[in-house]
């Protein structure tokens, strides 16, 4: 979950100018919402004062303005120390610097004031990312409640006996869930259970005749629950994401391969002659962008190499001069395993295509931002999920260029062995 605004019943006793900024900030217009923030914080007088520092500072986060974010907040958190919103929203900025132990202190310090469901998210993937999964999973489990999935008459699994049972697997978040998540099918299949996942269509293909998946239904048509004869399908449901959880696993992370047939070797991967890349990443659901890589930074990268050495491969639907790109709008994800295949490597920030190709065995580099998603655990005590992922960590939290140059060595040490 990302940074909370002041509520809005606040802003109808507040300045114009603060009524304005506002508004624009919680609709997703930062830079148009600072100038009537900054505004407003010289209008603001007594008591509202706080709620303007607090805002003013989640707009500078939002705008990577850190200096300037970290004084505001601290502002307000000197004003209002008992708001669960000035807390949380330290929490964020804190995590967004890769303080992730002053993060987990602000999301505990913001659950003790307030234990609504996205506040107990923030703390959830906290502890998360620390390893503290047993203490995290039933705040996760509730901080996702809103989006969680619900049928009527059909039980939610939560360790019940599957013997001989049928479980209906829900999608939840993005395609880079279903691929990481669905390692836990194995799980259910060992529990003996049949199972059937309810997906997107475009993910079908793929995913159709997998060991641990019985029976694939398309998300865009929708599910029966009943029979013709009135009886349910299913014994029991769960979304996707709640599987680790409802599994009760101690420690969820570790290597593993099961998409597509590629023998896993990392010791013996060849020399580098194709490479498909991926640096941009849906970020539709949080306010501040931090997970793709400019594209200007990129072609850095990219320049590194000469026509004869690598042929660089676009593994993201869109259309860059001088780069192969096989991924089209319409492609489905067996498209693009397809393409995966024909690289010898492949480099990608935080999104889908990690985790795809990732789970197929492809030698996989991974970009990851300073404000490191919990999946990824921190720097000093990272998370392998694969035994074919290697990690190249920002170090600052807007600038990629340190990331490019260590890549682009890591390139030349790689293909000169």
């Amino acid at each position: 979950m990302d940074n909370l605004t002041a509520p809005k019943a606040l802003t109808s006793k507040l300045s114009h100018a603060y009524r304005i900024g506002t508004v624009l900030l919680q609709n997703g217009f930062a830079p148009e919402a600072l100038p009537y923030l900054e505004r407003a914080l010289v209008e603001a007088r007594d008591s509202f004062d706080a709620n303007t520092i607090m805002n003013l500072g989640v707009c500078y986060r939002q705008l990577n303005r850190f200096e300037d974010a970290v004084l505001r907040l601290n502002q307000a958190s000197y004003r209002m120390p008992d708001s669960p919103l000035v807390a949380t929203n330290l929490g964020q900025l804190y995590e967004d610097l890769g303080l992730f132990a002053e993060a987990l202190s602000a999301h505990q310090a913001a659950f003790r004031k307030s234990n609504v469901p996205q506040i107990a998210l923030n703390l959830a993937t906290c502890l998360m990312r620390e390893g503290k999964f047993l203490e995290a999973w039933g705040l996760w489990e509730y901080g996702r409640t809103p989006n969680n999935w619900s049928y009527p008459n059909l039980p939610r699994w939560n360790g019940q006996d599957l013997r001989d049972k049928k479980i209906l697997i829900s999608r939840e978040g993005g395609y880079g869930d279903v691929f990481l998540y669905m390692r836990w099918f194995r799980n259910l299949k060992e529990l003996g259970a049949s199972v059937h996942f309810w997906v997107w269509e475009s993910a079908i293909p793929l995913l159709q005749g997998h060991p641990w998946i019985d029976e694939l239904i398309s998300a865009e048509e929708g599910v029966s629950l009943m029979t013709n004869e009135g009886q349910l399908r299913y014994d029991y449901h769960l979304p996707l994401m709640s599987l680790p959880a409802a599994l009760k696993l101690e420690a969820p992370a570790h290597p593993l391969t099961y998409i597509g047939n590629l023998i896993v070797d990392p010791e013996g991967f060849g020399r580098i002659k194709t490479i498909g890349i991926c640096w941009f990443a849906e970020e539709n659901t949080v306010a501040r962008k931090h997970r793709s890589v400019p594209f200007e930074a990129v072609a850095q990268l990219l320049g590194f190499s000469t026509p004869q050495w690598i042929n660089w491969i676009e593994l993201q639907p869109t259309d860059t001069p001088s780069l192969s790109h096989p991924i089209g709008p319409n492609s489905t994800w067996l498209d693009t395993a397809k393409a995966i295949e024909t690289c010898d490597l492949v480099i990608a920030v935080d999104t889908a295509i990690l985790q795809l190709a990732s789970a197929m065995g492809k030698e996989t580099w991974a970009l990851l931002p300073k404000r490191l998603d919990w999946k990824w655990g921190t720097k000093e005590h990272p998370f392998h999920w694969y035994s074919n992922c290697r990690y190249f960590y920002q170090e600052d939290p807007i600038a990629w260029d340190s990331v490019i140059r260590e890549v682009s060595e890591a390139l030349r040490a790689r293909n000169s062995q």
